[in-house]
């Protein structure tokens, strides 16, 4: 799920299977989630750590653990003005996971999910706008096999993302926040980043063309306007998380934004979109265990405005990062 960018797993694994990191594995990388183009220097200074170990970890992670540090940002700022849930019913004929693999195949999925439920996959689709959204779902999504297209819920809004416990939280739709627009420079930056977070400030520039002093500025400028976040993208069970939860929720009687606002205020929640459909809003829960899961939809069926709760376990997690649109203005 993210800016899609979601807080899953890369390569599709189980939550619940992952093999735990070491504290030291924990450590640095709960700093990449936080900064993923943190220098070995600094986590090693603020962990106690040498470089040495640092850069050693960091490799580890990467090319064994399979996280991948990517860029996190707004959806509309790289040309997708569309997003929609679509949610499927495996018929039998092949596996979930199989399934799901095909979704993440096509160019504008950014993550699938399978989980219990009469819906038992369910993919993000990110799109230009309607027009495509229709001849995606028609050319495309309808013709994989093995499953059957169950409700195409689009969003009205994309409210909250959190990639992973341990990290800041970007809100979106927030109308106190500063109008933002990119150009193609930093549309193309961002693309390169996203293909490899810690690629060099050296490396970017004789990619771009340009100047080391000028992708720094540039980069500087993007995350301190919060445009732009590089973190890594992490299976949460390898953290200790291992209870996930794709959640539907109905709200009446009080303005949408009173149950966004109670939502957030939840650890658990790492994802708050609005929607239209049979639901108003759509979230993620990310938990220690299934009592920490329990607690946390208690919590949410407390929210006044909140009149209706179901939610579906997940069994897998796929996450691809968003890139700019081609030829995006």
């Amino acid at each position: 799920m993210s800016d899609s960018g979601h807080a899953g797993s890369p390569g599709g694994q189980k939550p619940h299977a992952a093999a735990p990191l070491t504290e030291t594995e924990k450590a640095i990388l709960t700093s990449l989630q936080i900064d993923g183009r943190a220098s070995a220097q600094s986590i090693g200074r603020q962990l106690g750590l040498s470089q040495k170990v640092v850069r050693r970890t960091v490799s580890h992670l990467l090319n064994e653990r399979g996280i991948r540090i990517t860029t996190v940002t707004v959806p509309a700022l790289l040309g997708y003005d569309v997003m929609a849930f679509a949610e499927f019913k495996s018929d039998g004929t092949r596996s979930r996971r199989d399934v799901a693999a095909s979704l993440a195949g096509l160019d504008c999925v950014d993550y699938v999910v399978t989980t219990t439920g009469p819906s038992d996959i369910t993919a993000n689709l990110v799109c230009k706008n309607l027009s495509q959204l229709s001849d995606v779902l028609e050319k495309e999504v309808k013709t994989i096999s093995g499953a059957e297209l169950i409700e195409v819920t689009p969003y009205v809004a994309f409210h909250y993302q959190k990639m992973g416990r341990s990290r800041p939280a970007t809100r979106y739709e927030d109308p106190e926040a500063p109008a933002t627009s990119l150009d193609q420079f930093d549309r193309d930056l961002i693309l390169a980043l996203s293909e490899d977070g810690r690629t060099p400030y050296k490396a970017l520039a004789e990619q771009l063309g340009v100047s080391e002093s000028h992708v720094r500025a540039r980069l500087k400028r993007l995350v301190e306007a919060g445009v732009v976040r590089i973190c890594a993208i992490v299976d949460a069970g390898i953290l200790g998380y291992g209870s996930m939860l794709w959640g539907k929720a109905r709200v009446g009687g009080a303005p949408i934004l009173d149950a966004v606002r109670g939502l957030i205020a939840i650890d658990a929640v790492t994802y708050v979109a609005e929607t239209t459909g049979s639901f108003d809003l759509m979230f993620e829960l990310t938990c220690i265990d299934d009592v920490e899961l329990r607690q946390a939809l208690d919590r949410i069926r407390q929210i006044p405005s909140i009149t209706g709760v179901i939610g579906h376990l997940y069994f897998d997690v796929i996450y691809k990062p968003m890139i700019p649109r081609v030829g995006t203005k």
